[in-house]
């Protein structure tokens, strides 16, 4: 289920997918073309879940850490077309995790994804490595800050009313 996070913080947005123990396959894709290699990516809170490819477990690597979130980052192939995220990992059972931006692409493509604010515009984007750039907007809908993963701000606009 997409929700809030208690009291949290989240990497893009203002949602994330929870996932307990106790959810079978809380993100699984099916229909993807067989022995072509393909990427998965995706943000992770509370803990590190396996992703599986034909039953096997797919190696993730840690690219990015900010605060409680993780990107993780693997390269598979499939010979059945289906894989997913699983409810195995750590911390062991019982657990709850949070994911965020989660991502299966080919590998020899490159995925970039956005996130709307309504009546304002693009409130963070994601670039093809994972890197997260925040949009932050005035009352009127004016874009006033722009920023990395990080917090340093790219750049900066103020608005002033001349008579």
């Amino acid at each position: 289920e997409n929700t809030a996070i208690p009291g949290g913080t989240y990497i893009s947005g203002k949602k994330a997918l929870k996932c307990t123990s106790t959810d079978s396959l809380p993100i699984h894709q099916s229909g993807l073309t067989h022995d072509k290699e393909y990427m998965v990516a995706f943000w992770c809170k509370g803990g590190t879940p396996k992703f599986m490819s034909d039953g096997n477990p797919v190696t993730l690597t840690l690219a990015h850490i900010k605060g409680d979130w993780r990107y993780y980052q693997g390269k598979f192939t499939t010979t059945t077309g289906t894989v997913g995220l699983t409810t195995t990992g750590t911390p062991s059972s019982p657990f709850i995790y949070y994911i965020d931006e989660m991502r299966i692409f080919p590998a020899d493509a490159q995925m970039q994804t956005w996130v709307y604010e309504p009546l304002f515009g693009v409130s963070s984007a994601s670039d093809a490595r994972g890197r997260i750039t925040y949009y932050a907007y005035d009352k009127l809908g004016r874009l006033t800050v722009v920023s990395d993963q990080e917090g340093n701000i790219l750049s900066q606009s103020t608005y002033t009313i001349s008579n």
